[in-house]
């Protein structure tokens, strides 16, 4: 016999509608990782016709999957974007993880060829070896995003970091106030 997975729809529904009413109470917004289960079509339906606000995923063929579904949610890539995949990145993500200028340029291009507006999650590295501009490198995190204002293609959607990733550094009060103080500079 061979392993069988079984969701329950119902509960599964359930379950997002008390985690994304409980965000919204305190102002977070929701994407909802869709990876997990490969953008399974009948779960990312019903994620379409419940109050999530976003769907988030790292594989571009999953999001490509979620826009046969022509839901109203944006939809973002979890991870850096690759220079070789940027068209499709662009078509199927409205939102992205990135920290290369080059990568950005190329998004912003293609977003003109498509016109689109691409957002950008500008990543800072915080010390988990992760992704991103090293936090303390404050003249290319700033020539970085005034990179992103000036390009016409792309729009900075915010600043971005991991933490208990790879390199394992914890959030604390600390670094999360470092982080903060980044968009302050």
């Amino acid at each position: 016999m061979n392993p069988k997975l079984i969701i329950n729809l119902f509960k599964l529904r359930t379950n997002l509608d008390r985690l994304v009413d409980r965000c919204h109470a305190v102002g977070i917004k929701t994407a909802i990782v869709t990876k997990v289960f490969c953008a399974d079509e009948r779960i990312c339906r019903m994620i379409s016709e419940s109050e999530a606000d976003a769907f988030a995923d790292s594989r571009v063929q999953n999001l490509a999957a979620i826009a046969e579904l022509h839901s109203d949610k944006p939809t973002q890539l979890l991870r850096i974007s690759m220079q070789s995949e940027v068209e499709d990145v662009v078509r199927y993500a409205d939102i992205s993880l990135n920290a290369e200028p080059v990568v950005i340029k190329a998004l912003s291009d293609e977003a003109v060829k498509q016109g689109k507006k691409h957002q950008v999650l500008l990543m800072i590295d915080m010390g988990d070896l992760r992704e991103g501009i090293w936090f303390t490198e404050y003249d290319q995190i700033r020539d970085t995003v005034k990179l992103i204002e000036d390009l016409p293609g792309v729009e900075l959607y915010g600043l971005g970091t991991n933490f208990n990733c790879y390199g394992t550094v914890m959030p604390t009060v600390k670094n999360g106030e470092d982080f903060l103080a980044i968009g302050h500079k």
